[in-house]
C-alpha cells in the first residue's frame, strides 16, 4: 500500500452535487491510474471523483510544490474512470479497484 497517502472518493453522477466521502486504502498509482480496496464493488465505466492527500507536497498559487514538513498535505482532486473492481481475496469484503484518470478538478 501507499503508505502516508490518504484517499477519499464518491461516485460521478453530478459534479455540483457529488460526496467525496469513501475513504479507501490506496494500493499503487501511475501517471495514468491508480488501484485501491473499495469496501464494495463499484460499477465497471462509471466516474469517480478521488481525493488524494500527498503528504511532504503543498499548493501554492495552483502550483504544486514540495514541503519542508511531512505534515503538509496537498490535496488532489481527480476524476477517473473505473476499468475493473474485482473481488480481493486476501481481505474479505474488499474490492479492488483499478481506475483511469480522466482529469483534475481544480
Amino acid at each position: 500500500m501507499c503508505k502516508g497517502y490518504r484517499m477519499r472518493f464518491g461516485l460521478l453522477e453530478d459534479l455540483s452535487i457529488v460526496k467525496v466521502s469513501q475513504a479507501a486504502d490506496l494500493l499503487d498509482i501511475s501517471g495514468g491510474g491508480l488501484r485501491f480496496l473499495a469496501d464494495h464493488r463499484l460499477p465497471g465505466g462509471g466516474q469517480i471523483l478521488l481525493e488524494l492527500e500527498i503528504p511532504g507536497w503543498r499548493v501554492v498559487d495552483g502550483d504544486w510544490q514540495p514541503s519542508d514538513s511531512e505534515e503538509d498535505s496537498g490535496v488532489l482532486r481527480i476524476v477517473a474512470q473505473i476499468v475493473w473492481t474485482a473481488l480481493d481475496t486476501a481481505r474479505k469484503g474488499k474490492y479492488q479497484t483499478g481506475v483511469r484518470f480522466t482529469g483534475q478538478v481544480k
